[in-house]
């Protein structure tokens, strides 16, 4: 058995794992789309892991039954290219052609064929690295070129916090692939070294988000404590408050505090109500005396 690489899969799944928990409480939340994107991501991310590792092991003289093999290369085909493009859409920001949403799914469908193709004809052992170049290698690639060139459109994305870590995890997946095409252990290891890199990129985003929130946006925190306390404010309504005293819109604020721009709405309701006032100027007013 590698052991090295089977503590890069090891690592990668544990870290995938910690990012789909994080992931699904958000999604409970927020039920925002793009932390759907992100739970379905992870959740092939760490099939995946879990796959490879099977594979580490039976090297090792553990045996394995083929059926998990047959199952995990179809659902990888099929959803891999696909549930990765959208999480990169997110992150970037994109919103173009409809088309360039569908081709992923499409290129997944052909990854299944190619695989089923080579299954059954019997010709697993060459069929499994044009299955990892197809349905892995080239999407991957595919998804760190994109959004090494669209950078400067993460400022309108999901993950805008992870600006900087995404563009140097990015390149570190560049150097790693090229680093590849020499030494045979970055070969074998490059799916999983994207993989941790997106899932530390997910970790790294959802706690600097969640950890923004403790602090006060106006940095006045007597103020919002007596606000709070006069008016008997949830400490969600007081988060909310902090937002839009900053100047933050609804949308701004529901990413923000990674909640939907509908339970902005309802905890603005309460604050007017609370507060007797019936829209954001009187609330200004109100508060500034």
């Amino acid at each position: 058995m590698n052991t090295l690489a089977f503590w890069v899969q090891f690592c990668s799944a544990l870290t995938t794992f910690s990012a789909l928990a994080v992931l699904l409480l958000l999604f409970i939340r927020s039920r925002k789309p793009a932390a759907v994107h992100g739970v379905f991501m992870e959740a092939v991310f760490f099939l995946l892991c879990i796959s490879a590792l099977a594979g580490t092991l039976e090297q090792s003289g553990m045996h394995i039954h083929p059926v998990l093999y047959i199952v995990c290369n179809c659902i990888l085909c099929v959803f891999f290219t696909p549930v990765l493009a959208e999480c990169v859409f997110d992150i970037t920001g994109y919103r173009g052609l409809p088309v360039v949403s569908v081709f992923p799914r499409i290129y997944g469908i052909i990854c299944l064929i190619v695989y089923m193709v080579f299954f059954l004809s019997g010709r697993m052992p060459s069929g499994a690295l044009i299955l990892n170049i197809l349905a892995l290698w080239i999407p991957s690639a595919a998804a760190v070129v994109w959004s090494l060139f669209h950078y400067k459109k993460f400022s309108s994305g999901t993950w805008q916090k992870g600006k900087k870590i995404a563009l140097l995890l990015a390149s570190g997946n560049i150097a790693f692939f090229i680093a590849g095409l020499y030494i045979k252990f970055f070969s074998v290891s490059m799916p999983y070294v994207f993989i941790l890199s997106f899932s530390v990129l997910v970790l790294f985003e959802v706690f600097v988000s969640c950890a923004s929130v403790q602090y006060p946006c106006t940095g006045d925190a007597v103020n919002i404590s007596e606000w709070t306390s006069l008016y008997g404010l949830s400490e969600r309504e007081s988060e909310v408050l902090c937002k839009v005293l900053a100047g933050r819109s609804n949308r701004e604020t529901a990413d923000d505090l990674y909640i939907s721009v509908k339970t902005v709405e309802t905890h603005m309701s309460s604050i007017f109500r609370k507060t007797g006032t019936k829209n954001r100027f009187e609330l200004f007013t109100k508060l500034s005396r």
